[in-house]
């Protein structure tokens, strides 16, 4: 154990990043960072050290007055019999305190702007290539994203997705400029449009890219109002859940979960 990921666990959540996932679209979004986020989730878990040219990235790309710090706790964990000649002087700033009233979400997202959102839903072929950048954990190359989404040549979908700054990279290795995203409040005709398509889209998923189909069930039964909120507490949970899994067990997170809740309530005769 080296103890730099704890410590580069540590400055993170003081920065206010509280997932290791978006702290590295955040790092990514400086520029290159040099490795992909299963690489650095391994840093910061200290199951491996990194490079000096990483650690000198993420250093600059934090900044004044912490980027010292990260060379000196990188230097402590590279040479453990010497750490006492590498004293860290800058103390961990105190996380940023939570509003009243919300919940901390599990990392910083970036909205996609009306651009990207019209250009990542103008074909299926486009959101798929989407969906699958911003869940890879190493680069992915055009020729093994086609054989996933068969079609026409996808370099013409890579570089319209590459131009509204949804991926980076060349075709033969590329990777989302961030993965972690959110779309903005369907707040006219035209958002509710997309969205509805985007939604016809996402129940076709698992048959489009190919996944096993698990578990497939169906219930309609009389239950009382009470069981109603109980149900929708244990759906927020398992969603919750679901979202939080790549963040939990990053080094063995090798499956895509498809996934889907469409609960219905009402009232009819009888």
């Amino acid at each position: 154990m080296s103890g730099f990921g704890k410590y580069l666990t540590e400055l993170r959540k003081s920065l206010g990043h509280s997932s290791a996932k978006g702290f590295h679209s955040w790092l990514c979004e400086q520029g290159d960072l040099g490795c992909n986020y299963s690489y650095y989730s391994r840093i910061e878990k200290d199951l491996l050290l990194p490079s000096s040219s990483v650690v000198s990235t993420i250093a600059s790309m934090v900044g004044p007055p912490h980027d010292d710090a990260i060379v000196m706790a990188y230097c402590k964990a590279l040479f453990p019999s010497k750490k006492n000649l590498f004293q860290i002087q800058v103390p961990l700033p105190a996380a940023p305190p939570a509003e009243e009233g919300v919940v901390p979400t599990l990392s910083k997202k970036r909205t996609l702007s009306p651009l990207q959102v019209a250009t990542l839903s103008s074909t299926k072929r486009h959101y798929l290539l989407f969906l699958i950048s911003t869940l890879a954990r190493r680069e992915l190359s055009i020729n093994e994203i086609s054989s996933q989404i068969p079609g026409q040549s996808m370099k013409t979908v890579f570089n319209e997705l590459r131009e509204v700054k949804i991926v980076r990279g060349e075709p033969e290795a590329f990777i989302a400029a961030c993965h972690e995203l959110k779309f903005p409040p369907a707040d006219n005709d035209e958002l509710k449009a997309t969205y509805a398509k985007l939604d016809e889209w996402d129940q076709q998923i698992a048959f489009d890219l190919g996944l096993k189909q698990e578990v497939k069930r169906f219930l309609f039964r009389r239950v009382s109002k009470r069981y109603v909120g109980m149900i929708q507490s244990h759906c927020a949970l398992l969603l919750d859940l679901i979202r939080g899994a790549e963040d939990v067990d990053p080094a063995h997170n090798d499956e895509v979960v498809s996934f889907s809740i469409n609960l219905s309530v009402g009232k009819i005769p009888g």
